[in-house]
């Protein structure tokens, strides 16, 4: 599982990468290298992943009472910004753009880029017709995506409560999600199948049932059955040349890939070293963005030098970039995140009386 998160993540990356300095140079990176992923298929899937380890988490680390979901919502938030405040901080003291637009626009869009709830709404209808990205931090504009995050969170425990309401939630949204297809031009769009949470909640509630699957039925969390699932789902991902959010194969994919969730994780759960860069995952997340406004123009400068062809260009230009983001995710994952997650861990057992089960180790947040 670690290495896949890993691996979404990089998608992401790249994909920023391809947008800002590949493509004017008329440059793409083949789809097949990716398994036929883009950033946008990245994210959904992201989605599908945090419903699972959510609810894994819930049902084995939170008593089901009122502290339990105190210490829940607080290790959540503990995650979320113990590197997204210090990133933030970053970029303001690097960037004076940044600074100029964050001080420059209004109360309610200053909330969001610093506390993130509300965020994919605030992108999704800032202005009429499109996205408006105005609420982020410059650099860290990807971060809308955590406002779906927390939403989600908020919902959680509830969704333990009852399988009623998880399901029809799940249907409610996936009932809105083909609205939207069947009606849109092209069947997608930036905000409604995209940024519009009540159409991506599905993904995560995918997820949810995933792992309540496993647990009812044991087969589905072993190897020999989660394994060939998600091979099987990478299959249908690279042969889907359609680049479409929700055509047949993105679908049968989705669904391969949920029901191979529970084995994937109970085969890869232990493994301390696919763990390790798991954790990574979040970090090179938050930090691409900041490195291609940091290092692309360099990167893209010793690349020409170095190399001659348009082909030669886009595979060591975005080798160069992913290694770069991925030192930058180490440095941030541990000169930034560890101790800022020290600090709000120790801040709230203050304020929380602490529980045995309810303790989480920061790795397993």
């Amino acid at each position: 599982m670690g290495a896949f998160r890993l691996f979404l993540a990089a998608v992401v990356a790249l994909g920023h990468w391809e947008l800002m300095v590949l493509k004017p140079r008329s440059i793409a990176i083949s789809r097949s290298t990716l398994f036929g992923f883009n950033a946008a298929y990245a994210v959904l899937f992201f989605y599908l992943i945090s419903g699972y380890l959510i609810t894994y988490t819930l049902s084995r680390n939170y008593e089901p009472s009122k502290l339990g979901v105190a210490h829940f919502y607080t290790n959540r938030a503990v995650r979320i910004f113990s590197l997204y405040w210090p990133l933030v901080v970053v970029v303001l003291l690097l960037m004076p753009e940044a600074r100029h637009q964050f001080f420059s626009v209004n109360l309610l869009d200053k909330f969001t880029a610093l506390f993130l709830i509300g965020i994919d709404w605030r992108v999704s209808f800032g202005r009429p017709g499109g996205q408006y990205f105005l609420a982020t931090i410059p650099s860290l504009q990807q971060a809308w995506s955590l406002g779906a995050e927390l939403t989600f969170y908020l919902m959680a425990p509830l969704l333990m409560r009852s399988w009623k309401i998880a399901t029809t939630l799940l249907l409610g949204s996936l009932a809105v999600r083909m609205a939207f297809v069947s009606t849109l031009p092209g069947g997608q769009h930036d905000v409604w199948t995209y940024t519009f949470f009540p159409s991506t909640l599905v993904f995560f509630l995918l997820g949810h049932f995933a792992m309540k699957s496993g647990q009812h039925w044991p087969a589905l969390g072993t190897a020999r059955v989660g394994l060939p699932l998600v091979g099987l789902s990478l299959i249908w991902m690279t042969l889907n040349h359609t680049g479409r959010f929700d055509s047949v194969w993105f679908w049968a994919a989705i669904l391969l890939f949920s029901a191979g969730l529970p084995g994937l994780f109970n085969s890869t759960k232990s493994g301390r070293f696919l763990n390790r860069i798991g954790d990574l995952s979040y970090p090179l997340y938050l930090v691409h963005l900041l490195t291609i406004m940091l290092f692309g123009n360099y990167i893209a400068s010793f690349t020409t030098r170095l190399v001659s062809g348009k082909a030669l260009f886009g595979f060591v230009s975005s080798s160069i970039f992913l290694s770069a983001a991925i030192a930058l995710s180490v440095a941030a994952h541990y000169l930034l995140e560890y101790p800022m997650a020290r600090a709000m861990h120790a801040t709230a057992s203050k304020l929380l009386k602490p529980q045995r089960r309810d303790r989480l180790a920061f790795q397993s947040s």
